[in-house]
């Protein structure tokens, strides 16, 4: 299959229009056939899921206990409560130990906060990504053994630490441990006291598909409810939906619940830190999205543990002291100002390279290696490539004596099945269907690239590398406007598995046409071809999409969004793909 240069060109699937289901729904639920067709596209199969989405009656899992509806089982809740009660009785102390991750920062901001509320004697732990490896080590198990901790808990890591938690039950066997995680549970799972994982779950339960900072904020909230009524956990909500838009969790269910409710008490912050952070992102004092989340708020956080240390988050989304949070935040996007940098620099070294050697190219995986990227930054870089070249992408930083890798990968590949096949090049290897990373010695470099590129080259297809948009339908002319703009807010927030809807017109002719923001933007004109009507749009990193709008006829996908300038209120179409 050698030869490859390119993937196939995106596709664009449209879904099917059913005026006579969605005109129903839309009746019932008391908004437009638009916004009917949208909720069916996004699979909702009946009038009770559709309410649910909508937030019109039915069940939150921010305001219910019930198990099936919004609340963990009553067991896991008892169990909990019950160890918590113990510890604070024997007056123990109780190790918190966290990823450095955002969704690792803020689960322990969640839990730290309520448990020291409750009374109970807490101290939070967050491993250094190069030091000390993902989650549990037997550093930190060493520690809680030395130190007598009567209580462990671990978020968003954990559940596959057999061996690290079966050494503290050895060594301290009157030590309790609760696991707090969402990533697979093995076979057979760590001897923990409780586990408290969504994966345990029914499919379709409202909390399946929770990330950490998710499951920490509402068991915790159940649990107070049942053992300690005084505490409101409800102050964090803020808190949890910036974990759970950060680690990309889909936004369906309860996690779309967190996050509705998390964006309109983000924009009124309890924790100086968050507010602090907004400020520094100049998001303060106005309405806020998931993007912003996604863009300003989560890449700060994430910097720290990319380039220093992940605690610096935690102290930041701890610290009560407006002035110190202010430093910290602004330390936080120093930080990821140099993020930026370092990535620019291994994104323009793979460039360069590729430019020497287009041969990388002829594969269907671009694999790569280099002793000046930093570790860090190189899992962005690797999806930075991955969008670029519509293909799976592996990149290793070599630095003192060892390789560290990260993997990416379009969604039709699994690049984890993948690289598993050479994983006796690697020192420790993990990861999951989308993303991976491993540590690999440098002299075994280039025999792993070597023996990846001949698998990727006879596994991947050209089929696994096509990419889809997925179409909600067309809108005319006449309905884009800034009503029908808003009127699209009713599906937000709006995230990964919720995008914003795409629709497609061939009734514009482009009028004006030029590249913006250092020539990565598409800025253009539009005029309806049976009217005079005109509607602007902005394509970012679209910029090599220009020469097609010189052609006689242009179909385009596009987001619709409302563009507020200087006073001026217009709609705007924010441009996903040309042809």
């Amino acid at each position: 299959m050698g030869g490859k240069v390119a993937a196939p060109a995106t596709r664009w699937r449209v879904f099917p229009e059913n005026k006579e289901v969605s005109g129903r729904l839309a009746e019932a639920i008391g908004v437009s056939p638009l916004i009917g067709q949208l909720l069916l596209n996004r699979g909702l199969k009946s009038l009770a899921e559709a309410k649910r989405y909508m937030g019109v009656g039915g069940a939150s899992s921010l305001h219910s206990s019930v198990p099936g509806e919004g609340g963990f089982p009553t067991e896991w809740v008892r169990d909990v409560a019950a160890l918590f009660a113990h510890h604070l009785q024997k007056g123990s102390r109780v190790l918190l130990i966290g990823d450095y991750d955002v969704d690792g920062m803020t689960s322990s901001t969640i839990a730290l906060g309520v448990l020291k509320e409750i009374g109970l004697k807490v101290k939070s732990y967050i491993p250094h990504r190069f030091d000390d490896g993902y989650g549990v080590n037997m550093g930190v198990m060493g520690e809680a053994v030395r130190s007598g901790y009567g209580l462990v808990i671990t978020l968003d890591c954990g559940i596959s630490n057999v061996a690290e938690i079966a050494y503290l039950k050895t060594h301290s066997p009157e030590t309790d441990v609760i696991i707090m995680d969402h990533h697979r549970v093995p076979n057979p799972a760590p001897a923990a006291n409780v586990i408290i994982n969504p994966q345990l779950l029914d499919a379709r339960d409202p909390l399946h598909l929770l990330c950490t900072a998710g499951i920490v904020f509402l068991l915790l909230k159940q649990v107070c409810e049942l053992a300690f009524p005084g505490v409101d956990v409800m102050r964090f909500v803020d808190v949890a939906a910036l974990g759970t838009v950060a680690d990309i969790v889909p936004l369906k269910d309860a996690n779309r619940d967190i996050v509705r409710e998390g964006l309109v008490a983000l924009a009124q912050s309890p924790h100086a830190g968050l507010r602090a952070l907004l400020s520094e992102c100049n998001l303060g004092g106005r309405e806020l999205t998931s993007e912003d989340i996604g863009f300003g708020i989560g890449p700060r956080l994430n910097a720290a543990g990319r380039l220093t240390h992940a605690k610096m988050g935690v102290d930041l989304l701890t610290e009560p002291d407006w002035n110190k949070a202010v430093h910290l935040a602004k330390r936080l996007n120093n930080l990821n100002q140099d993020r930026r940098q370092l990535g620019e620099f291994s994104l323009l070294e793979v460039e360069q390279q590729l430019s020497i050697q287009p041969e990388l190219l002829a594969v269907p995986i671009l694999v790569m290696s280099h002793t000046q990227w930093h570790a860090g930054v190189i899992g962005i870089t690797a999806a930075q490539l991955v969008r670029r070249y519509e293909r799976p992408v592996v990149l290793v930083a070599v630095d003192d004596g060892v390789g560290r890798g990260s993997a990416r990968s379009v969604p039709g590949v699994d690049i984890y099945s993948i690289l598993k096949t050479v994983s006796h090049h690697m020192e420790s290897f993990g990861g999951h269907h989308q993303a991976a990373g491993f540590k690999i010695l440098p002299e075994n470099i280039p025999a792993f690239e070597a023996e990846l590129r001949a698998k990727a080259d006879v596994s991947i297809t050209d089929e696994d590398l096509q990419l889809y948009v997925d179409v909600d339908g067309a809108l005319s002319p006449d309905q884009m406007s800034v009503q029908t703009a808003e009127s699209l807010q009713v599906l937000a927030p709006f995230g990964h598995q919720n995008t914003a809807p795409v629709f497609y017109s061939d009734q514009l002719i482009p009028i004006d046409s030029k590249l913006v923001g250092d020539g990565k933007h598409l800025k253009v004109r539009f005029q309806d071809r049976d009217s005079n009507k005109t509607v602007d749009a902005i394509g970012f990193g679209l910029a090599d999409k220009l020469s097609t709008l010189y052609k006689e006829r242009v179909e385009i996908l596009f987001h619709l969004e409302v563009n507020e300038w200087n006073g001026m209120v217009k709609p705007q179409l924010k441009l996903v793909d040309v042809r």
